[in-house]
């Protein structure tokens, strides 16, 4: 593959027409073959694969248009604007985007004409179409705020001051225009597809096509040299125009050129329809880059670069594409590895470079260029864990087969049948005395010279095991050897060995690599970190910012003193003065710094168990499971340049907010925050740290997540911080910041809550009142009570005696007075009465009071009917008439003792106080029944109630006149039982006349 790109670029210099430079070595200093390659797709978060252009705005978001709408993208997330959120767009298709000095960023589209945004809002120009065509396809934005714009198929116009104009012309009245561009002589430049290039004034226009040399009449890109020469992008190659004249060099020949633009050095980049050209500022040096050398360099349609140095690539097939510069090459069987999973690099003679593989393949890169030596010798596909070259050619291969020696065609391979104690071998030293030193897995290790075994040291006379993987030798002649479970021996020069312990028991503890620094200390890798040694003991290593799961294979020192340690998640570099005040004591662990895929590695994980290499240059050759990393120390820089952070969004349970001050209503449980940071250079290292104030007391660490959430936040202000950092710990302080405000829901307001004291207040205040009133209430009832309570105990104790002792004088008379037995029986009968009524009368009260309502339908006339039997007893009865007039088809519901109870007294009443001087005595009880209830009257001729007595006569024991026979208690017990029932009770009675007691009830509800 190198040799195809080495033989393009002799070929393209040889026809260059305008310089006839000798072509310089390949080598990894330029950037299209120190090209690290990032690509996003439809594969992994870009909308399409088309993408028509790409800048960074001055905001620091990349800005990208494609046929499926204009995306905004910050190196992690995409947003896309297309007609779902801009309505006003007939189509979601774009041509390219521009930004202005103020930052506004300009769109030409494909059928919605010219689209602004002014960092707030998107919106069309012109947008009812009556001036500017709707296709546009290019723009130039000058600095004094005209604006030039190509449109397809109608020409060119110019916006001025809020005013269109179309420039009329013939050479492009009809024509689309492609691209434009202003010379260094204030010069308009105007390509078309199909009537060549328009050089216009502002006066006149001067038209060049094929007929004045042009490759082709159409034309897709322009470009001006420093020396204001126009690059001219045609479909069928380049062409140069300087001082009115036309040269077509056979540079990129027959190669659709797309887009033409100057890199920060001045050098000229060329995007082609199959891929990459660069050209030195002096035109005398080209590289070009393809598919060919595992570039997805096929149809670029643009070309931009970012503030941090990377190179944006928009394609039609492979989508957006950033080409970094990051001081790491890549070796891959792209470039003629046989390959990609390598065990071992070093350097031989005149800057060679021998490449074992795990699958027993050798490879040599030279001058640009990797090529496969073929060993005559089978290796049978075992992997190759080291390689001596030697001074003469010669070449020393370890393998697991053996040790191979190659010399010119010749080979032999060395075994156990030669005198090894084992075959597999992982390490070739040669010592300062001139012997070859070859170390295995299971053999210890063997001093060899001129073909003949001199010495073996192992588990028998100097080591504590005989698997070895490390072995050095310092500036003394002494040789370092790393054992599995055996610590760390030294075969000093004299023959005397000395072994130290890793830990306090080795068992399973492997150093993988020695490595012997200019100040005598040793550096130990091994399976359970990195150890030093200062020549007397072995510490372990304190490293910092380290990766889960870390695995650590080899140290190396550039030319600076900096340490590289690989790993399987990459490599970390340790800075030289931080290594100096570890070894003085100042320090207790070692900070780091990792590369990785992000930083320019092609595969991050380095090959386990392996030896990496610092080159005579001082490059480090690092052997991964995907080929071989290439790290220049002097190339690989500090980013400095400081990201600008952002808060995207603030989503809620209901809402998405993007503004800056928000006013957020109630009830809302979850807020989500999502924030960027916008460096390009390795978007996945940038760290991120946030707090809200109002409620978090410190920032939090959010590492690399770009997302904060909240839960259950309460009413009030706050303000949401986020600061962030670059690849290379360079921090925004200031960061951003997003203020709002959580409203309250009604009832967590001020106002709510002194509403709610003063209603508190009141409650309280009525509540004592009414407790209060209720206490003197129930006292009031219990002076009632107790009044009443005196007044039954008297009554019942003067009702119960008069009748026991009228019983006993009859008794004592019946005694004396034999002959009048049967009339003091009579008597005695008639006291035994009168106290059966009084008992039931407190019987009556004691059920009123006792018992719980009883609610059922009333049968007025079986009611009635029981309370008349009952009534026999009295001899009245026989005098008085009795009436029932019962109407209503509604029945009462209520309770049916507590009604019998008050109707059996009004009836015992009326017939008791009859009067017996009228002729014709009677009772009527009239009962009515409706909706609202029952009224009831009792109604009688009798003696009547004078108007006095009427007041008090539902009292307890109260008689209307001496001749009252009763106890008092019967209209007591009416008036208590209709309370319970929730009737009243009314009387009208004249003396003499008669009296009427009418009762109003109310039906109860039904259980």
């Amino acid at each position: 593959m190198a040799t195809r790109k080495v033989g393009l670029l002799f070929y393209i210099l040889f026809h260059f027409s305008l310089s006839q430079a000798q072509l310089t070595e390949y080598t990894p200093n330029t950037l299209l073959s120190q090209a690290s390659i990032y690509q996003w797709t439809g594969e992994n978060g870009m909308i399409s694969n088309n993408i028509t252009s790409s800048i960074q705005a001055k905001t620091g978001f990349i800005w990208i248009t494609t046929y499926n709408g204009i995306v905004r993208f910050d190196g992690k997330n995409v947003m896309v604007f297309d007609h779902n959120n801009l309505p006003f767009l007939a189509t979601d298709a774009f041509y390219r985007v521009y930004e202005d000095k103020r930052g506004v960023l300009w769109f030409a589209s494909q059928g919605s004409g010219v689209v602004k945004y002014d960092g707030r809002k998107f919106s069309a120009i012109d947008s009812t179409n009556r001036y500017l065509p709707k296709s546009i396809r290019c723009l130039y934005l000058e600095e004094n705020g005209i604006i030039w714009v190509g449109s397809n198929n109608d020409g060119l116009f110019k916006i001025e001051n809020d005013s269109i104009y179309k420039v009329n012309s013939p050479f492009f009245d009809t024509s689309t225009i492609s691209d434009l561009k202003k010379d260094y002589n204030n010069v308009l430049w105007i390509s078309t597809e199909g009537n060549g290039v328009i050089k216009y004034d502002g006066k006149s226009f001067l038209n060049y096509s094929t007929a004045d040399g042009l490759i082709s009449n159409s034309i897709n890109s322009l470009g001006v040299t420093k020396n204001n020469e126009m690059l001219i992008g045609t479909a069928h190659g380049l062409n140069i125009l300087s001082a009115g004249k036309i040269t077509s060099p056979n540079f990129l020949n027959n190669i659709p050129i797309n887009k033409i633009i100057h890199d920060p050095q001045g050098r000229i980049l060329i995007a082609t329809e199959i891929g990459l050209a660069r050209i030195n500022k002096q035109l005398t040096h080209a590289e070009f880059a393809d598919e060919h050398d595992g570039f997805p360099f096929a149809r670029i349609n643009d070309l931009s670069f970012d503030n941090e140095g990377s190179l944006w690539m928009s394609t039609g097939r492979s989508g957006l594409i950033q080409v970094k510069e990051t001081g790491i090459v890549n070796f891959t069987t792209a470039q003629g590895l046989s390959m990609n999973r390598v065990n071992i690099v070093v350097e031989g003679p005149g800057r060679t470079f021998y490449i074992g593989s795990d699958g027993g393949d050798l490879d040599v890169y030279k001058d640009g260029e990797v090529k496969k030596i073929n060993l005559r010798t089978s290796l049978n596909r075992a992997s190759i864990r080291d390689i001596l070259p030697e001074p003469n050619g010669d070449l020393w291969i370890a393998s697991y087969e053996g040790i191979l020696k190659v010399t010119g065609a010749k080979e032999k391979l060395y075994t156990t049948k030669d005198g090894l104690p084992a075959n597999d071998m992982r390490r070739i030293l040669r010592d300062k005395t001139g012997n070859l030193l070859f170390a295995s897995r299971t053999g210890g290790v063997t001093k060899f010279k001129d073909g003949k075994i001199i010495e073996v040291y192992d588990k028998q006379n100097a080591l504590r095991s005989n698997y070895v993987l490390a072995m050095e030798e310092d500036l003394k002649g002494n040789v370092y050897i790393g054992t599995h479970s055996g610590g760390m021996t030294i075969l000093y020069g004299d023959g005397k060995t000395k072994t130290f312990s890793v830990t306090d028991d080795d068992a399973g503890v492997l150093i993988f690599n020695i490595h012997l620094d200019k100040d005598g200390g040793a550096w130990l890798i091994c399976n359970t970190g990195p150890h030093y040694f200062d020549g007397t003991k072995i510490k372990k290593i304190t490293l910092q910012g380290l990766q889960v799961g870390e695995t650590y294979f080899d140290w190396l020192e550039d030319a600076t003193g900096n340490a590289w340690i690989t790993t399987n998640k990459g490599v970390l570099k340790i800075n030289h003065k931080d290594i100096i005040q570890y070894k003085k004591g100042l320090r207790s662990s070692l900070p780091t710094k990792l590369y990785n895929n992000d930083d320019g590695m092609k595969n991050k994980e380095c090959t386990g168990a392996t030896r990496s290499i610092v080159s005579s240059t001082g490059k480090l050759w690092i052997p991964t499971i995907g080929g071989i990393a290439v790290f220049y120390p002097e190339k690989i820089k500090e980013n400095k340049i400081i990201p600008p952070v952002y808060i995207t969004s603030l989503q809620t349970d209901v809402d998405n907010i993007t503004h800056d001050t928000v006013e957020i209503s109630p009830g809302n449980l979850r807020y989500i925050f999502n924030y960027t940071a916008l460096s390009y250079f390795a978007p996945s290292k940038i760290q991120f740290k946030y707090k809200l104030d109002g409620l978090d007391p410190s920032w939090e660490n959010a590492g690399t997540k770009r997302q904060a959430e909240y839960t259950n936040i309460p009413p009030g202000q706050y303000t949401f911080q986020v600061i962030a950092c670059n690849n290379d710990g360079v921090w925004n302080e200031q960061g951003a910041a997003m203020r709002f405000t959580v409203l309250p829901f009604f009832y967590q307001t001020y106002w709510f809550y002194a509403t709610s004291f003063i209603i508190i207040l009141s409650i309280l205040y009525t509540t004592y009142k009414w407790r209060i009133s209720r206490v003197e209430k129930r006292n009031a009832e219990l002076r009632k009570l107790n009044n009443e309570l005196d007044s039954f105990v008297y009554s019942t104790s003067h009702d119960l005696r008069a009748p026991l002792a009228s019983i006993l004088g009859l008794v004592n008379l019946s005694r004396m007075e034999a002959q009048n037995k049967d009339h003091y029986i009579n008597l005695i009968e008639k006291s035994v009465k009168k106290l059966d009524l009084f008992i039931n009368e407190i019987i009556d009260y004691s059920k009123n009071a006792r018992l719980e309502l009883t609610v059922a339908a009333i049968d007025f006339a079986h009611l009635l009917s029981d309370i008349f039997d009952n009534l026999e007893y009295l001899e009245e009865k026989k005098h008085i008439k009795k009436s029932i007039n019962i109407s209503g088809t509604i029945p009462l519901y209520s309770d049916k003792v507590r009604l019998g109870i008050i109707l059996s007294n009004l009836i015992t009443n009326a017939m008791k106080y009859y009067n017996p001087n009228n002729p014709s005595p009677y009772v009527l009880i009239q009962v009515n029944t409706g909706k609202a209830g029952a009224t009831i009257k009792v109604t009688d001729n009798g003696i009547g109630i004078a108007e006095e007595p009427k007041k008090n006569i539902f009292k307890m024991f109260y008689r209307a006149s001496d001749k009252s026979s009763g106890s008092g208690l019967g209209l007591y017990i009416v008036k208590e039982a209709l309370e319970k029932l929730g009737g009243r009770i009314t009387v009208d009675s004249k003396l003499g006349i008669g009296s009427t007691f009418e009762i109003t009830l109310p039906s109860l509800p039904r259980k």
